[in-house]
C-alpha cells in the first residue's frame, strides 16, 4: 500500500435493482475491489452496495467510488443502475462510520419509489401540503430528501383513481 493512500470504505444505495437479475447484480458487485458486498433494503426496495479502495482522501474516495460503480455497471448491465446515495469513511476509523448519510431523490426516483408517473409525483408536490419540501431547486428540478419521502408515503391515504370502469349492459 503506497503510503500517501488510505483504505477506505465506500457505500453506494442504489435506486432500485429490481429489475436485475441475481446474476446481474453480483456481476456488478463483484467487478467492484476490496471485499464487495450486497444487501437489500426491503423496506425501499433499495441495493445497498459496500466495497474497499484506496484513496488520499474522503472526496478522491467518493469520486473513484462512483467511477468505478458507474463503468462497472454500464459494462455489464449496458447501462448506469442509478443510485441516490454515496459516502465513504476511512477503515479502522470507527468514529467516522457513516450511521446515516443523506440521501436525495427527484421526481424520477420518487415515481420509481411510489409506482407512479413523474407527472403524477409533480402533481403530488405542488398540490398537497402534506408533501415534503425540496431541499434544494436544480435544473433538473426540485431535490427531495429520501426520508422525507419515506415518511410521506407512510402517511399518505393513497387512493387508486382514475377511468371508472364501465358499467356492464
Amino acid at each position: 500500500m503506497n503510503s500517501s493512500l488510505t483504505l477506505w470504505r465506500i457505500i453506494i444505495v442504489a435506486v432500485s435493482a429490481a429489475g436485475l437479475t441475481d446474476e446481474q447484480r453480483e456481476e456488478v458487485v463483484h467487478a467492484l475491489p476490496g471485499y464487495p458486498t450486497m444487501s437489500d433494503d426491503v423496506a425501499t426496495g433499495q441495493l445497498i452496495v459496500e466495497f474497499d479502495l484506496e484513496a488520499s482522501d474522503e472526496q478522491d474516495a467518493i469520486n473513484q467510488g462512483e467511477k468505478l460503480f458507474t463503468k462497472n455497471a454500464r459494462e455489464i448491465l449496458g447501462d448506469v443502475l442509478t443510485y441516490v446515495g454515496i459516502t465513504a469513511w476511512r477503515e479502522g476509523d470507527d468514529s467516522s462510520i457513516p450511521r446515516d448519510f443523506l440521501q436525495l431523490v427527484g421526481y424520477a426516483e420518487i415515481a420509481s419509489l411510489l409506482q407512479v408517473s413523474r407527472q403524477r409525483v409533480r402533481e403530488l408536490a405542488e398540490t398537497r401540503a402534506d408533501f415534503p419540501a425540496p431541499i434544494a431547486r436544480l435544473a433538473m428540478g426540485p431535490v427531495f430528501t429520501l426520508r422525507s419521502v419515506q415518511d410521506f408515503l407512510d402517511r399518505w391515504d393513497r387512493r387508486r383513481v382514475g377511468r371508472p370502469k364501465k358499467a356492464r349492459v
